[in-house]
């Protein structure tokens, strides 16, 4: 089910650009002249992710960290995942920026701001190395025994 014209405007919290949804709210297709897309400096944020990301407070938080700067021009602000690996997803920020200066220091912002942000409220979301540990037992002996050792009792002896 699409999104009608009313929520494509609350997405960016701007004006609305032509937006089409195809798939769901956060898969859009941008219906413009060259003339309007060169008149929007698009800047983006990649960020990889464990799976366990609430993607949806994530989406949240880039509104709202858009709209504390006013290097975003207010037009585009959409969050997607962009890809996914055996361990991570990757997410990717699309903002319109003022000019080309702003869309560096928003870029730069909105990374630092996002990271703050999953450092603060999802720091098991952030990526990290799993392992899979094993003990090894000395030479000669087998791992139960190693692990889980019979105590050396005498008979008629207690514990």
């Amino acid at each position: 089910m699409g999104m009608d014209r009313g929520d494509r405007h609350n997405l960016c919290s701007g004006t609305n650009l032509g937006f089409e949804t195809l798939g769901g709210p956060s898969v859009l297709l941008y219906r413009a002249s060259i003339s309007e897309l060169d008149a929007h400096l698009l800047a983006t944020v990649s960020l990889w992710v464990d799976y366990t990301v609430p993607v949806e407070d994530v989406r949240r938080e880039l509104r709202t960290i858009v709209a504390s700067t006013d290097n975003w021009k207010g037009n585009v602000c959409v969050l997607q995942v962009t890809d996914a690996s055996e361990h991570t997803i990757q997410l990717r920020a699309l903002m319109d920026a003022r000019d080309a200066g702003k869309a560096w220091d928003l870029r730069c912002y909105v990374r630092e701001k996002l990271i703050q942000f999953l450092q603060q409220r999802y720091p098991d979301s952030l990526p990290r190395f799993r392992t899979d540990v094993r003990i090894l037992p000395p030479e000669g002996k087998a791992l139960y025994d190693y692990i889980f050792p019979v105590p050396n009792i005498s008979p008629g002896q207690k514990e």
